[in-house]
């Protein structure tokens, strides 16, 4: 088992100027919580969608957090809430977190 858990935020937005516009909010309270963005724009990747429904439009982020502490830290925080409120009321977002099990 290691000693390292990392967890992933994934975020799917309809409105890719919505998300953009996230994170450029909260890109200072990634670097705070050791976040690495690691999939800043799914135009560049072709995505198999074998479930669900997924809009033409859709942009979906994948943000890398060193452990499920600190990926909740940054959820809860104040900066992040505010930030989230305004991404929200723009459009509709999917938001899931994935932890690897071991």
């Amino acid at each position: 088992m290691s000693d390292i858990t990392l967890a992933y935020l994934v975020a799917g937005s309809p409105t890719p100027r919505s998300i953009n516009a996230y994170q450029k909010a909260i890109n200072e309270l990634l670097l705070k919580h050791n976040a690495e963005i690691i999939v800043p724009d799914s135009n560049m990747l072709e995505i198999f969608y074998n479930e669900g429904k997924w809009e033409k439009d859709m942009k979906l982020t994948i943000i890398k957090f060193p452990s499920l502490k600190l990926l909740k830290d940054f959820w809860h925080s104040e900066p992040n809430v505010f930030a989230r409120i305004l991404f929200n009321l723009a459009s509709p977002n999917l938001w899931k977190v994935i932890t690897p099990r071991y």
